[in-house]
């Protein structure tokens, strides 16, 4: 027994013996343990050209490579590195900010380069990634100086932005079918980047990951993507082009944003596309959007190029800003069943001329087609409840809209015509009872305003600085008229009261503010002096009385003492007396269009025929023009 027991310990103490320890081998620090070695973060300068052996030798003990730890050679002077093949990992940040490195030799069997691994190594032009390589860390070669990089045919993942900012132009780059993932930011501003060829593993592409990508031409492959991600290509200038996967269902937001496009084919079945999708494409200037789409999300082809567009049969909602600035926009078909224009979706248009509102329209929303300088007409849908604030606000060459008479509209909102300097006439029906503030402010060119039976208020500054309106008949239902109403209207000769109660109406003091010296205030006869007792009507210098159960004529007191003005013939006649015999007398619509001229017959009196011309018109009595209201 005792012969086994001595033998046994002989075998044992015969064995090498490891300790763990830390120790310096030719300049290098590694850890040393059960036979192998890790090396270490570099305490001492390390520089120039570097061999590691498979295996060192220390205290008559042997150990394998096998390892790299975090940050071994971090920010150190070194120029080339070549690794044995014995070494199965390599730690994050490993070789960062090693700025004159250039020549590195991978061992064959690695799987991995971790973190920043190669980060911001400058003078790296190139290195031979081994097939065993599986998987690219976070930024392992960001901000690197690499020219050229050649992906392994068994790479399955790409971390994020691991060849972004790259220093020096990578051309091309060709991702193996293995690869099923790529990283956010991939590829940023490697603003040398010509062709892309995507993996057929990928099925989506990641956040930005060739955003800034200025030179890009070609992009091809990826036949299995159903998804690009937010600012997948935005910024890339040069890409003029794009062959989109058959399988893409979405694009995100920014996808195409500030790019070079100028075609693209959106293939059948694709759903969504995201904010901002094609923001600013102004090379763009048609697309087709396949009926499949159901989402175009806000600002999406924002300042694009776009000259017409028809929005496909699915959409019931145009996201906020979505043609926004689209200046040679000339052409937009909606189709029956769209619900909302959202906020600014087709402000400052600049080109469109004529849009189809369908009435399945119930939100237009603030500025929605302000700014649209070319737009001439438009008809409002009858499903909309309220023309929202600025809605056609500097509209410089609209001349007609069409207001619903029965429907849904109910309500003008703030601005919502203002600055439309070409609108010469608005017939607003009953069933918009609001007018709020600065509804149709500086419309210089509006002559006629028809209010209907129904509405009742009319906002602060409705129709401030509308310098052509010549006369106002306010309906017997309104009962508000706010603050500068009519502050400007300097050709406002007439203005027609039907109230026989003025206690019943709410009129700011300032309502008419420059004009009382020269229009003409029209009331119910017998009410003369209840309008002369209040502010503001008492503030008017020229009164005239209206039969209000029958036709006539109103006139200032002062042409109704110098000449008698009635209505005959039904309506159609205007009869002038207290004439010089022979007198001529001319009747013009105000826009200078000649009605009838007559002579005065021996007995002062001349005979001028209306044409059934209402409101506002000019008789001309020798070479004097008076404005009389024919009722």
């Amino acid at each position: 027994m005792k012969r086994i027991i001595n033998l046994l310990f002989a075998i044992v103490f015969a064995l090498p013996l490891y300790s763990q320890e830390i120790a310096t081998i030719d300049g290098i620090k590694y850890f040393l343990y059960n036979g192998e070695a890790t090396i270490m973060e570099q305490d001492n300068p390390v520089s120039g050209s570097i061999v590691i052996p498979e295996i060192v030798s220390y205290n008559n003990n042997s150990y394998v490579v096998v390892s790299i730890a975090d940050r071994a050679f971090s920010e150190k002077s070194i120029t080339s590195i070549k690794l044995p093949n014995s070494i199965k990992s390599i730690g994050d940040e490993c070789f960062q900010f090693c700025q004159i490195l250039s020549s590195v030799s991978l061992p064959d069997n690695i799987t991995s380069l971790g973190y920043r691994c190669f980060w911001h190594c400058t003078y790296l032009q190139s290195i031979v990634l081994p097939n065993s390589i599986t998987s690219l860390g976070k930024e392992c070669f960001y901000e690197s100086g690499l020219k050229s990089i050649e992906l392994p045919e068994n790479l399955q993942s790409i971390g994020d932005r691991c060849f972004a900012k790259c220093t020096n132009p990578i051309r091309s780059v060709v991702l193996p079918n293995s690869v099923t993932s790529l990283g956010v930011e991939c590829f940023l501003g490697d603003e040398k980047l010509i062709s892309v060829t995507l993996s057929d593993g990928l099925t989506s592409l990641s956040n930005s990951c060739f955003s800034g990508c200025k030179s890009l031409l070609s992009v091809v492959g990826g036949n299995n993507i159903t998804a690009f991600g937010q600012s997948c290509f935005r910024d890339c200038t040069s890409l003029i082009t794009v062959t989109l996967p058959s399988r893409l269902k979405s694009l995100g937001s920014s996808c195409f944003s500030y790019s070079g496009l100028t075609l693209v084919t959106l293939p059948e079945g694709i759903v969504s596309l995201g904010a901002g999708c094609f923001e600013y494409c102004k090379h763009l200037s048609s697309i087709n959007l396949p009926n499949s789409i159901t989402n175009i999300d806000v600002a999406c082809f924002e300042g694009s190029g776009l000259v017409d567009v028809t929005i496909p049969s699915r959409i019931k909602e145009l996201g906020t800003g979505c043609f926004e600035y689209c200046k040679n926009l000339k052409s937009v078909t909606l189709p029956d069943g769209i619900t909302t224009l959202g906020r600014y979706a087709f402000n400052s248009c600049t080109s469109l001329e004529t849009i189809n509102l369908p009435n399945s329209i119930t939100v237009m929303g603030m500025n929605c087609f302000s700014g649209c300088s070319s737009l001439k007409s438009v008809t409002l849908p009858s499903g909309i409840y309220y023309v929202s604030s600025e809605c056609f606000s500097d509209c410089r060459n609209l001349v007609s809209v069409n207001f619903p008479a029965n429907g849904n509209l109910y309500k003008l909102s703030s601005s919502c015509f203002s600055g439309c300097t070409s609108l010469a006439s608005v017939t607003l029906p009953g069933n918009i009872k609001d007018l709020d503030i600065r509804c149709f402010m500086n419309c210089k060119s509006l002559k006629q305003v028809i209010l209907s039976e129904g509405t009742t208020g009319l906002g602060l500054g409705c129709f401030t600085n509308c310098t052509s309106l010549e006369s106002i008949t306010f309906p017997e239902s309104i009962n508000g008229i706010g603050m500068y109403c009519f502050d400007g209207c300097t050709s406002l000769f007439s203005v027609t009261c039907p109230w026989e109660n003025i206690d019943t109406v709410s009129v700011s003091g300032d309502a008419f503010r420059g004009i009382f010296s020269e229009a003409i205030l029209n009331v119910p006869k017998g009410t003369e002096e209840m309008y002369k007792a209040v502010e503001p009507w008492k503030s008017f210098n020229r009164f005239a009385v209206y039969d209000k159960t029958g036709t006539g004529v109103g006139l200032s007191d002062i042409l109704a003492d110098e000449f008698g003005v009635e209505l005959s013939n039904g309506g159609q006649t205007v009869a002038v007396s207290g004439l010089a015999n022979g007198a001529k007398v001319s009747l013009y619509t105000t826009d200078g269009m000649l009605l009838s001229t007559d002579n005065a017959s021996d007995s002062g009196t001349a005979m001028l025929d209306t044409k059934n011309e209402h409101g506002v018109l000019i008789l001309k009595i020798g070479s004097k023009g008076h404005k009389i209201i024919v009722n």
